[in-house]
C-alpha cells in the first residue's frame, strides 16, 4: 500500500488527547460519556483539549444516549454547532435514526449546511440499519464526509465482509473502522481496503498504547502483499 492509513483516538479526557497527540495518531475525536458511547462535550473541556494539540479534533455531537432524531434534538444539535466550531473543532461526528429505526436523509443534509463547510462524520447509528449498502449510497449523495462503522452491531473484525463492502462503494466518503479495534487485527482488518481506524483504547490511552496501535498499523500496512 502506497498512503499511510489514519489513526483517530476517541478521548474524553485532557490526558487522552495529550496521549493521542504524542503517541502518533492523526486525529483525535473528542467527547464526554464514553460509557454511553459519546455525548457532546462541554465546551470548557472541548477548549482546553483543542489548545493542547496541533492534531485536528473532531467533535461529538449527540446531545442524549440514544440515536433518537426528534424534532427537538434536531434544533438543539444545530444551535450546538457554532459554539463547538468555536471551541476549536474543525468537525463534527454525528447521525441518528427516526422513529422508525431509518436515517432521516433529509436531516441529515440539514447538519451539513449548518455545519458550514466543516466535515461530518455519520457515526455508529449507521451500525443499526439493515441495508447498509443503501445507506452509504444515500450518505454520499447528501454529502456526509466520513462514516465510522464496525459493520454491524458486533465488532469490526466479526463484520469484515460487510466492512470491506462498504469500502468498495465509499468512492470519497471516507470509511472509519472502529468497533474494538487493537493492534492484532490489523492484518485482517487492512484486508477489506480501510485506510482508516477509530479506537478509544478502553478510554484509557496513553502514548505508549496510541503509539502502539500506530506503530502496529504502518508496519502491517507496509508488509509485502
Amino acid at each position: 500500500m502506497n498512503s499511510q492509513p489514519i489513526l483517530e483516538i476517541c478521548t474524553q479526557t485532557l490526558a487522552g488527547v495529550l496521549a493521542a497527540d504524542q503517541g502518533g495518531a492523526d486525529r483525535i475525536e473528542f467527547c464526554s460519556r464514553l460509557d454511553l458511547d459519546g455525548l457532546t462535550p462541554d465546551i470548557s473541556a472541548l477548549e482546553e483539549a483543542c489548545a493542547a494539540t496541533s492534531l485536528p479534533v473532531v467533535a461529538m455531537l449527540r446531545p442524549n444516549p440514544n440515536f433518537l432524531l426528534d424534532s427537538q434534538v434536531v434544533r438543539q444539535m444545530i444551535a450546538e454547532m457554532n459554539p463547538l466550531r468555536k471551541s476549536g473543532a474543525q468537525g463534527f461526528v454525528l447521525g441518528g435514526l427516526n422513529s422508525q429505526g431509518e436515517i432521516p436523509y433529509s436531516v441529515i443534509k440539514e447538519f451539513i449546511a449548518a455545519a458550514d463547510g466543516l466535515p461530518v462524520t455519520f457515526h455508529r447509528a449507521f451500525d443499526q440499519v439493515p441495508q447498509k449498502n443503501i445507506a452509504l449510497e444515500r450518505l454520499k449523495e447528501v454529502g456526509v464526509a466520513r462514516l465510522l462503522t464496525s459493520g454491524g452491531r458486533s465488532r469490526a473484525l466479526e463484520n469484515r465482509a460487510v466492512l470491506k463492502a462498504l469500502i468498495d462503494r465509499a468512492e470519497n466518503l471516507q470509511v472509519i473502522v472502529g468497533g474494538g479495534v487493537r493492534e492484532n487485527q490489523f492484518p485482517t482488518l487492512l484486508a477489506t481496503g480501510a485506510a482508516a481506524f477509530h479506537s478509544s483504547l478502553d478510554y484509557q490511552p496513553t502514548a505508549e498504547t496510541v503509539a502502539g496501535l500506530k506503530a502496529a498499523l504502518t508496519a502491517e500496512n507496509d508488509s509485502p502483499a
